[in-house]
C-alpha cells in the first residue's frame, strides 16, 4: 500500500532557514520530485546538502512504515488463521 503522504519535521527548519526563498523552493520542488515521483532532482550545491536532510529521514520513515505495514499483515494472518482453524474444528 503506498503511503498518502509525508511529514516534514519541525527540526529541518533549521538548516534551511537561511536559504534564498529561490532556493526554498527548489528544495520544495526536490522534496515533492523524491516523494511523488522517486526522482531525484539536479539542485545547486546549497540545496542539495539541505536535501539529505530531508531525504535522510524520508528514507528512514519508510523503512519504519514498512516494517510496521508487515507486523500488522502477519498479526492479520495469524489471526485469520486462528479463526478459520476455530470455525473448522467446531464442525468436527
Amino acid at each position: 500500500m503506498e503511503k498518502e503522504g509525508f511529514i516534514v519535521y519541525k527540526s529541518f527548519y533549521e538548516p534551511i532557514k537561511e536559504l534564498s526563498l529561490e532556493h526554498k523552493g527548489l528544495l520544495l520542488v526536490a522534496i515533492f520530485e523524491y516523494q511523488v515521483n522517486n526522482r531525484i532532482i539536479d539542485l545547486p550545491s546549497e540545496c542539495r546538502m539541505a536535501f539529505k536532510f530531508f531525504k535522510n529521514q524520508f528514507d528512514l520513515d519508510v523503512k519504519k512504515y514498512t516494517k510496521i505495514c508487515e507486523k500488522r499483515a502477519a498479526a492479520g494472518t495469524k489471526r485469520r488463521n486462528k479463526k478459520t482453524r476455530k470455525y473448522s474444528q467446531k464442525g468436527k
